[in-house]
């Protein structure tokens, strides 16, 4: 798979202010904290890091994994 491959694959599932409003209404009515959701962000997306990675048949005990986070809200999620 090159990068081509791997971009085109990618499917986004909510545009940013509906990330913003299921934030929000996840907030509000199950009284989750803005860290709470963080966490859970950044834990499951090391979990299909890892996956991707071992469907990939690629040697996580010898690679490395570089994040990088932008200035907006969604930074923090990478930096779990």
């Amino acid at each position: 798979m090159d990068q081509k491959d791997t971009i085109s694959s990618f499917i986004p599932l909510a545009k940013a202010a509906q990330g913003a409003e299921i934030d929000r209404l996840s907030q509000s009515h199950y009284n989750l904290s803005a860290e709470v959701l963080m966490e859970a962000a950044g834990a499951l997306s090391t979990k299909e890091i890892l996956f991707y990675l071992k469907e990939q048949q690629i040697d996580t005990t010898s690679s490395a994994v570089m994040i990088l986070c932008g200035p907006g809200h969604n930074g923090g999620d990478g930096l779990v």
